[in-house]
């Protein structure tokens, strides 16, 4: 399996295993990096290939679900404009 190039530009949110502090990274940063300085505990945190695919698939899963919604919203709001038809 491979990093999806197209969550490049996306924020990944994923915890220190340390301290559980949440931190932000960019898909191709967590693509590119070996290991992390954390924001809470200033720990130096590597990051293994298994841990990036399990953030990019969460984060691809989350992604596929926020298209689906604005996909939804977009046909509400279309069918809210149109007049009706009978």
């Amino acid at each position: 399996m491979v990093l999806a190039q197209d969550l490049s530009d996306v924020a990944f949110t994923f915890d220190c295993p340390n301290c559980s502090h949440p931190m932000v990274r960019k898909g191709s940063a967590i693509r590119t990096i070996a290991h992390f300085i954390c924001d809470g505990c200033r720990a130096n945190v590597p990051l293994t290939y298994p841990q990036k695919l399990a953030i990019f698939e969460l984060h691809k899963g989350l992604a596929e679900q926020s298209r689906k919604h604005e996909l939804r919203d977009r046909a509400l709001a279309t069918a809210a404009v149109l007049p009706a038809t009978r």
